[in-house]
């Protein structure tokens, strides 16, 4: 018999696992050995299973802490559209709603950065002018050109919609 509230538990007890503010919730070796900690928990036998049951019983329990997590977060949504005043029904509470709380805060996004300097940054309106004045054919937005030294290896086989490819990487490498 599979103990779901022990495998909550050990779920909870490595935040990597669930909570997406974490660094470590993109760190997949870290997440394997985590999941290998929790079937350790649950199986006693870990040890002595070979590596193929391993990896069957690995993706059983990543797929039961997926149902859980989907069903609870189901759960939380139906109890937050019900209205103020609205008669809750007869529906029942989720078995493991209370014991799932702890993911309320771990399921919201973590803030990104970027690498590109303010200063450096080029506008959503100049890229959508420029793109539009090069699939127009208009040079008034081209990025300077090197001088080229020698043939250039494309001359001969390259396509307007290709140079135009060209023009607009080089356009966007100027700005960068």
């Amino acid at each position: 018999m599979f103990d779901t509230e022990k495998f909550i538990n050990a779920v909870e007890n490595r935040p990597a696992l669930y909570n997406l503010k974490l660094k470590d919730y993109s760190n997949r070796d870290l997440k394997l050995k985590l999941w290998e900690e929790v079937a350790l928990i649950m199986y006693s036998n870990w040890q002595e299973l070979p590596v193929e049951n391993k990896n069957i019983i690995g993706r059983e329990l990543q797929t039961k802490w997926k149902s859980l997590r989907d069903q609870f977060i189901k759960a939380r949504k139906l109890e937050r559209d019900i209205k103020s005043g609205a008669s809750a029904g007869k529906k029942k509470k989720y078995i493991y709603y209370d014991q799932l709380q702890f993911l309320i805060h771990s399921d919201e996004s973590r803030e990104t950065g970027t690498n590109l300097s303010p200063d450096r940054d080029i506008s959503t309106r100049q890229m959508e002018e420029v793109i539009g004045n090069i699939q127009e054919g208009s040079d008034s937005f081209r990025a300077p050109t090197p001088t080229p030294t020698g043939p250039t290896p494309h001359a001969s086989t390259s396509t307007p919609r290709t140079q135009q490819r060209h023009n607009l990487f080089e356009l966007y490498s100027f700005y960068i």
